[in-house]
């Protein structure tokens, strides 16, 4: 045999030993030295690893999108939320506004008429819905805050976790 063809063959047999060496590996191309690289590139789990890789960023940023949807959605919702707070809190100052004036007329008078009692009586109800109203607005306005936090939070991990899928 000629100095080149054993050459060649001792390259052959020392690739195959590293391709076989480089089964239980990840086919990492930073590690593994030049035979192992060698054995990936042969067996194609270099392109293994690369699929993989895409189809994890694929489904990060399937994720991302949903997220961000569901975050538009939440920011529509606390913007509904704070609309509503603010007319239970007009409504609320109406009511109590009302309230004093019948108060203040009751008071005036030395007699009690019982119809601006009544008044008086139904105006105190309302304001109690009013109070009500704006205490379950404020509550539902609170938690989509929590929920909008929670979901920023998760748009940043989810963030970071695609940058180290994507080695950036």
């Amino acid at each position: 045999m000629g100095r080149l063809s054993r050459t060649f063959f001792a390259f052959v047999a020392a690739a195959g030993v590293g391709g076989c060496a480089n089964l239980s590996r990840d086919c990492d191309p930073t590690t593994g030295g030049f035979l192992g690289a060698v054995g990936c590139d042969a067996q194609g789990r270099y392109d293994q690893r690369i699929q993989q890789r895409e189809s994890e960023a694929s489904s990060l940023m399937v994720r991302k999108a949903a997220l961000i949807e569901e975050q538009s959605q939440l920011e529509a919702q606390q913007r509904e939320l704070a609309r509503q707070t603010k007319d239970h809190q007009q409504a609320l100052s109406r009511a109590q506004s009302d309230l004093a004036a019948v108060k203040k007329r009751l008071g005036a008078e030395s007699a009690v008429n019982q119809d601006l009692e009544a008044k008086r009586r139904a105006l105190e109800q309302e304001v109690s819905r009013s109070e009500e109203s704006l205490a379950e607005a404020k509550a539902a306005e609170s938690k989509r805050a929590r929920e909008l936090a929670r979901l920023n939070g998760e748009m940043r991990a989810l963030e970071q976790e695609t940058e180290a899928a994507l080695g950036r």
